[in-house]
């Protein structure tokens, strides 16, 4: 038997649906949800209302009345606004609205499922649960493997994630890691801030693959996409700030602070408070460092009334080739691993 696609748009009018009985054959069920007035139920297959929730799933959809849900089973997707939340079951609890017989509120929607996934118009997330919660238009993932994934950074965490919609910020708790290129920072909370392009870069923008796969082939998603690959935004990180045990991981340096701000525009981090920037054997530590992760330069300055220190250790000579042929280390004043990076003192 074919899988039957069972849609509703589910919200404000239940009453207005028909009642169904155990005897009759189940149908799909479609209730309006936009506004008080809108107690009518839209036809099947046509599109949903401006701030509807509409579920649709490859199996089953449940309308269970004395426990005020829906149940959305095989492949369920949840839609609302820019937003869509999928799993191998949905749930969508509504609760009767007062003074209006009848009418209903869906307050909030979960999901279960190796993985759940989460797509909004800035990353893709996963886990295995997840929670929307319509009314604050935030979304919240447990589980394992979470994972955070834009165009071009990756961002996971061991204890959640959560999605504030109408400020287009993703946050990472808990052991959070943020990968982009070769670039790695680490933190107890990674804060992500999306921001819309330039309009000359709009048609640029969100189309590069997201650098992680996801858990599976099956599940394969885009930012910046709808459920069915469609674009939806070309939104972009704007800025990036971690807090708690901060640990920035480049090609060169390791930098460790208790705060960190990254700009992907210009490719700059920069670590705050008891800041120490390593290089091979040698440190530099003060109160603030600069990194500018795309020429390798690094600059460490010091608190006010304190001096910033930095300790450079020389490679010892290669015993191999003392003569100097150019194959080794034979400079006696080659400091060889001393940073490139520059100590400005402030004064």
């Amino acid at each position: 038997m074919k899988n039957v696609i069972l849609s509703a748009l589910v919200c404000l009018a239940v009453s207005a649906a028909p009642s169904v009985h155990a005897k009759d054959k189940p149908k799909p069920v479609t209730v309006t949800s936009t506004t008080p007035d809108a107690d009518v139920p839209s036809p099947v297959g046509a599109a949903p209302p401006d701030g509807a929730l509409e579920v649709t799933a490859t199996g089953t959809l449940e309308w269970l009345r004395e426990d005020q849900m829906y149940v959305a089973r095989g492949n369920a997707v949840a839609k609302h606004n820019d937003t869509t939340l999928k799993g191998d079951v949905l749930v969508a609890h509504y609760n009767d609205k007062a003074g209006k017989k009848g009418s209903t509120q869906i307050s909030e929607v979960t999901a279960d499922g190796d993985p759940v996934i989460l797509m909004s118009p800035t990353a893709v997330a996963y886990g295995q649960h997840g929670v929307y919660d319509l009314n604050k238009h935030q979304a919240l993932l447990l589980g394992n493997n979470l994972k955070l994934v834009t165009t071009e950074e990756v961002v996971t965490a061991k204890d959640t994630l959560e999605y504030f919609e109408d400020i287009s910020t993703g946050v990472a708790r808990g052991d959070a890691v943020m990968v982009r290129g070769d670039d790695r920072l680490t933190a107890d909370v990674i804060a992500a801030k999306f921001t819309d392009p330039p309009k000359a870069d709009a048609k640029a923008g969100g189309q590069a693959s997201a650098q992680a796969a996801s858990p599976s082939a099956d599940t394969a998603a885009k930012p910046g996409t709808d459920a069915d690959g469609k674009k939806t935004s070309s939104r972009r990180l704007e800025r990036l700030d971690a807090k708690g045990h901060v640990v920035l991981t480049t090609p060169t340096d390791i930098v460790t602070g208790n705060e960190a701000v990254y700009n992907p525009l210009t490719d700059q981090t920069t670590v705050l408070g008891d800041v120490h920037l390593t290089r091979d054997q040698n440190q530099m530590d003060g109160a603030r460092a600069e990194v500018d992760m795309a020429t390798g330069i690094s600059r460490v300055y010091a608190a006010p009334d304190t001096r910033v220190r930095g300790l450079f250790i020389p490679k010892k000579k290669d015993k191999t080739n003392v003569a100097g042929d150019g194959n080794g280390d034979s400079d006696a004043g080659d400091t060889g691993g001393s940073p490139t990076a520059q100590a400005d003192a402030a004064q």
